[in-house]
């Protein structure tokens, strides 16, 4: 969420090679909500309105990253110049984000959308232990509805980070810890019929 949209330009990076997905985008406004990138989307970026909901071509290609390993971080860079503008800070906030990959078959016949992973994983948590804020990845190979919550010790729920329907994909979620104490905490993941759990250290 951020109030003027414009001011928000989008990179993507992996592998040593960089994109820009938006450039402040002339018709500014609220929020990035349900964007979706795609080269063959018939409406550019910059031709869209906020919030953005839908698909829309980039402003570099993302053929930039086709031949390269889709293992490894993927790195979404957000840069706010309202900052440098000198204007008071509204609320802003990446709630979440995710990469689908297309990949060409091994018979060169098409291409097909293909998982990283079978089922939905826990991917990582960084840093570990940490201060302020951690950041929690995972894998969806399909479409699922994914519950995410932090426990203490005791097994008494902190705070439920996600709780709705994701496509397939990798995604990240932010734990901010403000006003929590320090200790040892429980990530509990839920995809399908998929749980998981993790430790987590809280340090002040």
């Amino acid at each position: 969420m951020h109030p003027s949209v414009g001011d928000i330009p989008l990179v993507l990076e992996h592998g040593g090679k960089t994109i820009s997905l938006v450039d402040r985008p002339p018709n500014s406004g609220e929020n990035f909500i349900n964007t979706l990138f795609l080269d063959m989307a018939e409406t550019h970026i910059d031709e869209g309105e906020a919030p953005y909901t839908g698909k829309f071509r980039p402003e570099d290609s993302l053929a930039v990253f086709n031949g390269t390993d889709p293992n490894g971080d993927w790195i979404l860079g957000v840069i706010d110049h309202s900052q440098k503008k000198g204007l008071k800070a509204g609320e802003k906030i990446l709630d979440s984000w995710g990469i689908r990959f297309l990949v060409e078959d091994e018979a060169g016949t098409g291409i097909e959308p293909v998982s990283i992973v079978d089922q939905p994983k826990l991917r990582s948590v960084y840093p570990n232990p940490f201060r302020d804020e951690a950041t929690i990845a995972f894998n969806l190979p399909r479409p699922s509805h994914v519950s995410l919550s932090i426990y203490d010790v005791q097994g008494r729920l902190v705070e439920t980070l996600i709780a709705k329907d994701y496509l397939s994909g990798t995604y990240q979620r932010v734990w901010r810890t403000t006003g929590h104490q320090a200790g040892a905490y429980v990530i509990r993941f839920k995809a399908g019929n998929t749980v998981e759990f993790r430790k987590i250290i809280l340090s002040k």
